[in-house]
């Protein structure tokens, strides 16, 4: 199944927004450390470095890389989770996620 709009929406309109509040961050990239600097990067950009960025990135028949139209939702899932991880990886979190965890937890008190 593809993604829905509401996915896609919220990829666009959440994950890449969050990235933009973030300070930069250490990524490594064809076996080198790089910094980068997602406030400095236009908002239309930030999802081409991120499809650039993941090495298990899918890819069409002709191996390039997907468009997000063409992904499925467990493709789209992996890929926000390998953001979620370079995230965490340079001790930071994203808002939406923070949230999930006091809701989870707050459950689980109840």
């Amino acid at each position: 199944m593809l993604i829905s709009y509401k996915f896609q929406k919220f990829f666009f309109g959440v994950v890449c927004k969050e990235l933009k509040k973030l300070p930069p961050m250490k990524i490594r990239f064809m076996g080198e450390w790089s910094m980068i600097n997602f406030r400095q990067v236009k908002s239309s950009s930030i999802y081409q470095i991120l499809k650039q960025l993941n090495r298990k990135y899918p890819l069409d028949e002709n191996k390039n890389k997907l468009s997000t139209k063409y992904m499925t939702s467990v493709q789209m899932t992996e890929h926000v989770q390998w953001i979620e991880r370079m995230v965490s990886f340079n001790g930071h979190t994203f808002d939406y996620v923070s949230e999930e965890w006091d809701r989870l937890i707050a459950s689980c008190r109840e």
